[in-house]
């Protein structure tokens, strides 16, 4: 009830302030493999040459999927270990068993072709579809970053004639909330201001029939 009551109320806020304008800026959903090389020197030969390789990719993974497509690489090279951010658009599909399906296809290709072709210049010793560094289902600061997703922007001008008439407060008081609020979350340890935010895209998603995963 106590979300259902707040959420109703910001509802009402933001119908009674004309409404809010969003538009969706960024769509990548991402599975990050990592490749363990022989010793650095590989790693770094190995990247270069895997940055180039997106058009075969792409050919490759259309054996797997209709709807996936691979946007773009982007590498990070820890030691040994070549940590490569897959991210794919997916449709209207979340996606996630989408991407890692193609992700495996690709990286099939990968060791494949370094073996047979590309021996005599590095070796793959090892590999690992998943590292986490994707930060799938997790509150990871590298989605808000690179983005996991659909990424979306939305803007309201509330005035102040209903910020207190439906929230009994002035925009002066509720900025220093917010303000007292953000310098207790560093305290806190917490990742974010935001209230249930989990809840409510919950229950949104389970009212339009969406994926709640």
């Amino acid at each position: 009830p106590g979300i259902s009551a707040s959420a109703s109320r910001g509802a009402r806020v933001l119908n009674d302030s004309g409404g809010v304008v969003s538009r969706v800026t960024n769509v990548a959903q991402r599975r990050t493999p990592v490749f363990i090389m022989a010793d650095l020197a590989d790693a770094i030969a190995f990247n270069k040459w895997l940055m180039q390789q997106v058009p075969r990719i792409r050919a490759v993974q259309e054996e797997v999927s209709e709807h996936g497509r691979l946007i773009k690489l982007q590498s990070y090279i820890v030691g040994r270990g070549v940590h490569v951010n897959f991210l794919y658009s997916t449709g209207d599909a979340a996606g996630q068993n989408m991407v890692t399906a193609l992700t495996h296809k690709a990286s099939q290709w990968i060791l494949q072709t370094v073996n047979m072709e590309l021996a005599d210049q590095f070796s793959i010793k090892d590999y690992y579809i998943e590292t986490l560094l994707s930060g799938d289902k997790r509150n990871a600061w590298i989605n808000p970053i690179i983005g996991r997703g659909f990424g979306v922007q939305s803007e309201a001008f509330i005035p102040e004639s209903v910020l207190q008439s439906v929230l009994n407060v002035d925009s002066r008081r509720l900025l220093r909330c917010f303000e007292v609020c953000s310098q207790s979350i560093l305290l806190s340890g917490a990742s974010a201001v935001s209230i249930a935010t989990v809840d409510s895209l919950a229950a949104i998603y389970t009212a339009t029939g969406q994926d709640v995963a």
